[in-house]
């Protein structure tokens, strides 16, 4: 098989299986665990088998105390924004929220300029407007006849900032180590200790959410362990593929993330009931369609700089 090939399917699955993510964390979300940040935090310590695995590809390494200190706040940093998440998901469109996720490559940009040093090039001022005017067609929602700047906006907004600054301070302390598996380990190692922290923070939460995890089936278990499974493997699959290939065509794949949202909501809700197949009027399509473009130029722009 092709390296072109391998390329292929590999940047292919990552939307894929994000998209399941994004499908199933929402019915997670509205019907088993109803708390923001109870779902961060047991998503997060079932990452434990992911944790163990990557600490035995890359080994523990601290290479001194100040780039230890530094990963570890970029891997906390990436565990926080989830409660944002959940919160916007609750109550928003799983493909709405996939469309506003796509700021990501923009907010990123933003902190590279302040730690990295990055200035915009012309391609990447022109790409800023674009993602923000594709970002805010996404968060447009129509209720009653009255049209409405959706909540989620604001929310993934900051988890899209908080995410990038985790991404920027991985980059520029991930040179330290001695190789990307042993920085990474690390790094996944903070974000572990993040959401065991947030499982500490509040002791009559964390009841509250113990008592509903005992009335959780086996079907929402099976969920859970499903959406982690994604998640997870879509990442090592995500930065595999950037070894394969140009970054560049392996960032525009991922701009079909928000269309597999609504083929998996689809085709979930035929035997998950928790999952709902989203409703979609001429209007919230065509601002879908319309959003998606602008969102697929912006990454483009950002590629061409």
């Amino acid at each position: 098989m092709s390296t072109t090939t391998i390329w292929l399917l590999t940047a292919t699955s990552v939307p894929l299986l994000w998209a399941v993510s994004n499908v199933l964390d929402a019915a997670i979300r509205r019907h088993f665990i109803k708390d923001d940040a109870g779902a961060t935090w047991l998503m997060g310590l079932m990452d434990l088998p992911f944790l163990i695995f990557f600490l035995w590809l890359g080994g523990l390494e601290f290479p001194d105390f100040f780039t230890t200190i530094m990963i570890f706040i970029a891997g906390m940093s990436w565990v926080f924004p989830e409660m944002l998440y959940f919160k916007a998901i609750k109550n928003e469109d799983p493909s709405r929220i996939a469309l506003l996720i796509q700021l990501v490559p923009l907010t990123t940009l933003i902190m590279a300029m302040f730690f990295l040093g990055e200035r915009l090039s012309g391609f990447q001022f022109m790409a800023f407007l674009v993602l923000i005017l594709g970002g805010t067609i996404a968060a447009f929602k129509k209720i009653k006849g009255i049209w409405y700047l959706s909540k989620a906006f604001g929310l993934i907004a900051v988890a899209s900032l908080l995410w990038s600054f985790s991404d920027v301070f991985f980059k520029k302390y991930e040179v330290n180590f001695v190789s990307f598996e042993a920085a990474f380990s690390v790094y996944f190692l903070s974000s572990f200790i993040g959401s065991f922290l947030l499982f500490l923070y509040s002791n009559r939460k964390r009841k509250k959410v113990k008592l509903k995890l005992d009335r959780i089936p086996l079907r929402g278990w099976f969920m859970m362990s499903t959406t982690v499974v994604a998640g997870n493997v879509g990442a090592l699959a995500f930065a595999y593929a950037l070894t394969l290939k140009e970054a560049s065509l392996t960032s525009v794949i991922m701009g079909v993330q928000p269309l597999a949202v609504i083929f998996f909501g689809f085709l979930f809700s035929k035997f998950m009931k928790e999952v709902k197949a989203e409703k979609l009027n001429k209007e919230a399509i065509f601002l879908k369609i319309i959003a998606f473009i602008f969102i697929m130029i912006g990454i483009a722009l950002l590629q061409l700089s």
